[in-house]
């Protein structure tokens, strides 16, 4: 769980800083397609496995979403 709260937090904290930047747009786009990612793979994860695909697959999609984040420039 501490790698998830850790990818969580990195995500957390750099939406906040695109919102406040004004970029709503992107991170309005990028929380959509991750909410419905999250959804389908934990529901397939769900119905044709265990709680630890459930679990690896939660893992994998917070990496792809902190790696999508960070490619996000902060440039002033």
């Amino acid at each position: 769980s501490i790698l998830f709260n850790i990818f969580f937090g990195f995500i957390s904290l750099k939406s906040g800083i695109m919102v406040a930047r004004g970029e709503e747009d992107k991170v309005l786009k990028l929380t959509l397609f991750t909410g419905l990612s999250f959804l389908v793979a934990i529901a397939l994860a769900a119905r044709f496995g265990n709680l630890e695909m459930v679990a690896w697959t939660y893992l994998i999609l917070m990496i792809f979403n902190f790696l999508v984040f960070k490619s996000y420039r902060l440039s002033v």
